[in-house]
């Protein structure tokens, strides 16, 4: 009987130990939201589909560079 209880006293300081380092720790966080997918708009010269956080704006248009938002829309 003395193996057994010196296992259960072991196995009961194992336990503690899990417990308390997790307590330490603090709960796992939630892992962070997924980087959402970035807003693709339309060039409105050549169609091409740029990062919104990229395109050049004017007006209600979006351009892929300098030269296309200075031709302007030419459909």
């Amino acid at each position: 009987m003395g193996i057994a209880r010196t296992l259960l006293i072991v196995v009961a300081i194992f336990v503690a130990l899990i417990i308390i380092k997790r307590l330490l720790t603090g709960r796992p966080q939630t892992p962070p939201a997924q980087a959402q997918a970035p807003k693709l708009v339309q060039c409105a010269h050549c169609g091409v589909h740029v990062n919104e956080q990229q395109a050049l704006r004017s007006g209600d248009h979006y351009y892929c560079s300098a030269d296309h938002q200075q031709r302007g829309k030419t459909n």
